[in-house]
């Protein structure tokens, strides 16, 4: 596991476990941007408390989101959590996972870059940025091709993972009112049709 600050990279099946439920996934993409109490994350997303707390239990337990705050709130007490995980599962763990697991994996992955990609293009982030990387690149490989390639994006996700956690320490050490840029990078590397 390669830590990143406030938010390490997971290696192991237990962020893939988190990721089949689609609601504990949203919520999970939720509180990888931002902290938030299960009520907030519930009120967001137009569903009962309940049904959002538990998931979020779920992903406390898998060790996927920590609590980093609790306030009293109207005579109760509300939970706050962060995200403290990435999605990375190593070749090793995606064997061990159920194929329906792997399945339900990449389906979530793919749901949660289309979501994500759709809002920044009908809320138009996606215009703000004068200079974004879009690039789809089919390839032919053999086996060797296969895992070289594999290894030059896990090498470019630690750079970028620095690349993050170097812009952190600017902004938290800058005094000027430069602009947080909000992005998405998303890599991936997949057996085709």
């Amino acid at each position: 596991m390669t830590d990143n600050g406030n938010t390490a990279v997971l290696y192991d099946s237990r962020m893939a476990k988190a990721l089949i439920n689609p609601l504990r996934a949203r919520v999970l993409s939720i509180l990888d941007e931002r902290p938030a109490s299960p009520s907030r994350i519930a009120d967001e997303l137009g569903l009962p408390v309940a049904n959002v707390a538990y998931h979020v239990k779920i992903l406390h337990q898998l060790d996927c989101i920590e609590q980093i705050e609790a306030r009293p709130v109207r005579g109760a007490i509300e939970h706050v959590y962060r995200g403290k995980r990435r999605l990375v599962v190593e070749p090793e763990q995606w064997k061990v996972l159920p194929t329906t697991a792997r399945h339900a994996l990449g389906v979530r992955f793919a749901q949660v870059t289309q979501r994500d990609l759709m809002a920044a293009l009908q809320g138009e982030a996606f215009e703000q940025r004068p200079d974004p990387h879009l690039t789809h690149t089919p390839l032919i490989l053999d086996e060797r091709g296969w895992e070289n390639v594999r290894a030059i994006l896990v090498d470019t996700l630690d750079r970028v993972l620095a690349e993050e956690t170097a812009a952190a320490q600017r902004m938290s050490e800058s005094h000027a009112d430069e602009p947080r840029i909000r992005t998405r990078v998303t890599l991936m590397q997949y057996g085709a049709q």
